[in-house]
């Protein structure tokens, strides 16, 4: 039989992680059945893009970016990895890392003691991680939040995640159990103001023009490899 290939090229803008799942998934349903087609969507990203834009409301966005104000206002040092360690540098990178299946059974365990999730267990030694490069106690990075939070939005493919800012205070030498917790709090109160727009929440902290990102690093945890 001859080779064939697929070359897929989609813009972030437009698919998330769990879209690429989707689609494949979608793929190869539709190649094995071909040439039946598949089953119609109950909606489309259009569809919730529409509600999106409906069901905002201005006295709530007001009161999360009141949120956003108070807790990124001020000395904005704890979001800028460039200050923390001492250089100008622009010079962005990315590590990838992949947890052996035993570290991922121990994760989980000690994840489901301190009544946290894994991904919360993992944000916490990111952050001692630049807390000790960095020198400092007050610390902040970027997360992700999905906003799948519909289950009719679950076999959508489109961009459902937004961009928060996590910041924590490692003052008083706390032990990693206490810092799961700490990144627990900080990690809901976040996602429980996580509804307005992550450019708006920059405008409104008055970021002047040349001036660096509000956020410097960023953390991602995939629980499975696509």
């Amino acid at each position: 039989p001859e080779l064939a290939w697929l070359v897929l090229t989609v813009h972030h803008i437009v698919s998330d992680g769990a879209s690429t799942g989707l689609f494949f998934d979608e793929l190869t349903r539709a190649y094995d059945a071909c040439p039946a087609a598949l089953a119609p969507l109950a909606l489309q990203f259009g569809d919730y893009a529409a509600w999106e834009r409906a069901s905002f409301q201005e006295e709530r966005a007001e009161r999360e970016l009141a949120y956003w104000r108070a807790t990124l206002g001020g000395d904005r040092a704890a979001c800028r990895w460039s200050e923390a360690r001492g250089s100008a540098s622009q010079t962005g990178g990315f590590v990838a890392l992949e947890l052996e299946a035993g570290t991922r059974t121990a994760l989980a365990r000690f994840a489901r003691a301190e009544h946290a999730t894994p991904n919360q267990v993992l944000l916490a030694a990111w952050l001692a991680l630049l807390s000790a490069a960095g020198r400092q106690t007050d610390v902040c990075t970027g997360i992700a939040s999905s906003l799948r939070q519909r289950r009719e939005l679950e076999p959508l493919i489109g961009f459902f995640v937004q961009s928060l800012a996590l910041r924590c205070d490692l003052a008083g030498a706390p032990s990693f159990a206490e810092l799961v917790q700490r990144v627990h709090a900080a990690t809901l109160a976040a996602q429980e103001h996580g509804s307005v727009p992550f450019d708006r929440v920059v405008r409104a902290l008055g970021t002047a023009p040349g001036a660096p990102p509000l956020l410097q690093t960023y953390f991602s945890h995939m629980k499975d490899a696509i």
